[in-house]
């Protein structure tokens, strides 16, 4: 598999490994019919964080930056556990202020 210019290189390394890159055209005009924007108070961040705790004792549903906003919760032990070594390994995005 040798090739002698990038854009070569490339379509063999595509070629290889499978992969394909699926682009859509860009729309002319907006359906007015489809929503551009998710309607007032449908998304709650409480809500959904209260979710992915819900979801398993070990917070795999809970983004870094979720963690910090249940440092001052209630947790079962287990959570409390996994919150915690989870943290003490990245550094505090309240700490820069």
């Amino acid at each position: 598999m040798t090739s002698d210019t990038p854009a070569r290189v490339a379509d063999n390394v595509r070629d290889w490994f499978g992969v394909s890159h699926w682009h859509e055209a860009e729309v002319e005009t907006v359906d007015e019919k489809r929503p551009t924007r998710v309607a007032e108070g449908t998304f709650d961040g409480a809500r959904l964080l209260q979710q992915a705790v819900e979801h398993d004792s070990n917070l795999s549903q809970v983004t870094d930056e979720g963690l910090y906003e249940l440092v001052d919760r209630d947790l079962d032990p287990s959570r409390r556990r996994v919150l915690l070594g989870r943290i003490g390994t990245r550094r505090s995005p309240r700490s820069s202020r």
